[in-house]
């Protein structure tokens, strides 16, 4: 959501404090709820293993068929495996959001709590991972979590990264000033050269300078 406010001549863009929203409540729900089943199972397999000491043969522990075997462990150390091994070819690249209420989760999974709740349609993401269906994902603040790809979209964006930034009709600081952009405003991006990026932003079509924005590479050109 943005703010449109006349000031001195000339329009100024300001982003909505509410960008996203770090989810607590049902983190501590989860752990609480971790807390008390860890509990729970350890007093069975204490009083398991006890029930086995007094009944087996002292050299003939279980091996194949022990718990271990059949544990989420492995699978858990596979995805791991997994992510590392893609990580290390992975190139990082440019996204942004498709909806106005999207999920960040600790892991790749439904079953991984949500750790931020981003409300920003198109916000720039840089993807920097992915596993399966999901995609390992760095925000401009730099905090880092996954988030489903049908949540992605290809449209290029960019954030304004300063306190102000000008709008200008040409790439060039002595055209006219369109507007003035504050911090955390996201835009459209149609084009960039290697000093400047044309955006839309509303009904405001204008030239930026690049150092004043997060959402492109430092190297990238955009035709």
């Amino acid at each position: 959501m943005l703010d449109l406010c006349y000031v001195e001549g000339m329009f100024t863009l300001k982003a909505s404090a509410e960008l996203r929203t770090r989810v607590v409540a049902g983190i501590a729900t989860r752990f609480i709820l971790l807390v008390i089943l860890s509990l729970f199972s350890f007093v069975l397999s204490s009083g398991s293993t006890l029930g086995e000491a007094a009944t087996s043969p002292t050299g003939n522990s279980p091996t194949a068929n022990s718990p271990t075997a059949n544990s989420p462990t492995g699978n858990s150390q596979r995805v791991k495996s997994s992510i590392s091994t893609s990580a290390s070819t992975f190139k990082p690249y440019f996204l942004s959001l498709r909806f106005n209420e999207t999920y960040m989760r600790s892991g790749p999974g439904r079953q991984y709590p949500a750790i931020w709740v981003y409300r920003r349609l198109g916000m720039p993401l840089e993807i920097v991972g992915k596993f399966d269906d999901w995609r390992k994902v760095r925000d401009f603040q730099g905090d880092t979590g996954w988030i489903l790809s049908n949540q992605l979209r290809g449209q290029r964006a960019v954030m304004v990264t300063l306190p102000e930034v000008g709008l200008y009709e040409e790439p060039d600081t002595n055209s006219i000033k369109i507007a003035r952009l504050g911090r955390e405003v996201v835009a459209r991006v149609k084009r960039c050269d290697i000093e400047w990026c044309r955006v839309l932003i509303g009904k405001h079509d204008g030239w930026t300078r690049r150092g004043g924005l997060w959402g492109i590479r430092e190297e990238e050109l955009l035709p």
